[in-house]
């Protein structure tokens, strides 16, 4: 697991919020504190649906960022900044499984790999985290996953201190 504190909260919740850089990640949740508490679930509800968009969904359980990012801009925007937010997201396993060497450790172990933001008193924190199917010792998820968060953070110009 990795902390890091965004340096440059402007530029980040730019990204965040207003462009498509985290549109690959899937939302699992979030939480905005604001005149009032919203609280959203991202979890896909199949009931809603017809059976060819859910086909087209495929096994993917969560809404993908870019879907809720304009809903949760529109909770925070406006004169006054939120008195805090927390996000989770989630990344797609096939997509990071050519880029995390998994060759090294059991993929298939993974449940998923986790972001989590959080706003609150003038800051933002990210936070990483794996949660895998069963306990082991091999810290080599984490690992991977915590170099991939960096490099993808510096990748995009974005700055921080752990």
């Amino acid at each position: 697991m990795l902390a890091l504190k965004i340096t440059k909260l402007k530029l980040f919740t730019k990204q965040l919020f207003l462009q498509d850089l985290f549109d690959g990640f899937q939302f699992m949740e979030g939480r905005f504190v604001t005149f009032g508490t919203f609280t959203m679930d991202g979890r896909l509800n199949s009931d809603y649906y017809g059976e060819e968009e859910w086909e087209e969904i495929g096994s993917r359980p969560y809404s993908m960022w870019r879907q809720m990012r304009p809903f949760c801009f529109q909770i925070i925007k406006g004169n006054k900044l939120p008195l805090s937010f927390q996000l989770v997201l989630r990344k797609d396993k096939a997509e990071l499984e050519k880029q995390l060497s998994p060759a090294d450790w059991n993929f298939s172990e993974v449940e998923s790999f986790l972001l989590n933001i959080r706003y609150k008193n003038g800051a933002i924190t990210c936070t990483t985290g794996v949660s895998l199917r069963q306990f082991t010792m091999d810290r080599t998820p984490e690992q991977e996953w915590d170099r991939y968060v960096r490099e993808f953070l510096h990748k995009n110009a974005i700055d921080y201190t752990e």
